[in-house]
């Protein structure tokens, strides 16, 4: 017999986010931002350092929110694990928005693979989500990225 055990979360932060800036820009407070960090930074740790996995696809979406106020990373299809680091760094995974400027510029130029720390763009990608859920606007990496481009 196989078991399968899951959790049921409440639903995922990008439903959160949009429902807070529904509510009259609901922000977040200082403290709740941090204790959703410390649990995701955590979640990061355990797969990099301990499993050698690299999620490759972090984004609001993939992060489930549970009672209590309890945040976890959901969806590794795009994971990777077995390949040797430097296969790791070659390939180009991950949704548009939520993308390291280098693995943007790469995908904007149509690269079969970007070398880069796979471990390093997914810390990039939960800082890109932290910073979305602080302004409740998911426009404003978009805008991060026009600055970018202007110096």
């Amino acid at each position: 017999m196989i078991y399968v055990l899951m959790d049921l979360a409440e639903h995922d932060w990008e439903v959160e986010i949009f429902t807070r800036k529904t509510q009259n820009n609901n922000y977040y407070t200082e403290s709740q931002l941090i204790a959703i960090l410390k649990q995701l930074t955590d979640a990061l740790l355990f797969l990099q350092r301990d499993k050698q996995i690299s999620h490759r696809d972090i984004k609001p979406e993939n992060i489930l929110v549970f009672k209590n106020g309890i945040y976890k990373l959901s969806d590794f299809g795009e994971a990777e694990k077995g390949a040797t680091i430097e296969d790791r760094q070659k390939t180009l995974r991950g949704t548009e928005l939520y993308m390291s400027p280098l693995l943007h510029e790469g995908l904007l130029h149509d690269a079969d693979y970007i070398v880069h720390n796979t471990f390093k763009s997914d810390v990039f990608s939960l800082g890109y989500c932290l910073v979305i859920a602080a302004c409740l606007d998911f426009e404003v990496i978009k805008e991060i990225r026009k600055l970018k481009k202007s110096y």
